[in-house]
């Protein structure tokens, strides 16, 4: 296992391989995981960058829905902490509050996987 491990980190990083019974240097195995690291990054695909000024689309419905949810979990937030409230009513506003905290999360992703339409006259 240790051989082939060598032999195959030695390929990645173009170096030759130790001679049998010598000592492998550390740094030497760190500059080879550097090397596969490096390789590896390249192959894969780089992550899209979303712009966070597609939430800010106010002639979609969906972005005044996003926005009174997420008043209303504020409002939640704010009887939870504010309103004496008992066990029941407690753990109805709590799961209330945490169901508006999901859907929120869920119309935000709408949002922003939403292609904005920008018609630029010229």
């Amino acid at each position: 296992m240790r051989a082939w491990l060598l032999r195959h980190l030695a390929v990645l990083a173009d170096r030759p391989l130790p001679a049998r019974g010598n000592f492998i240097d550390p740094w030497q195995l760190l500059a080879v995981g550097a090397t596969w690291a490096r390789l590896n990054s390249t192959r894969q695909r780089k992550p899209e960058v979303v712009k966070l000024s597609r939430l800010w689309q106010p002639q979609l419905p969906l972005f005044w829905i996003w926005v009174a949810v997420n008043l209303l979990s504020a409002a939640c937030a704010w009887a939870l902490r504010a309103l004496p409230l008992t066990g029941a009513g407690f753990a109805l506003v709590a799961v209330l509050a945490l169901l508006n905290a999901l859907l929120g999360m869920l119309l935000m992703w709408q949002l922003l996987r939403h292609e904005p339409n920008c018609s630029k006259d010229s």
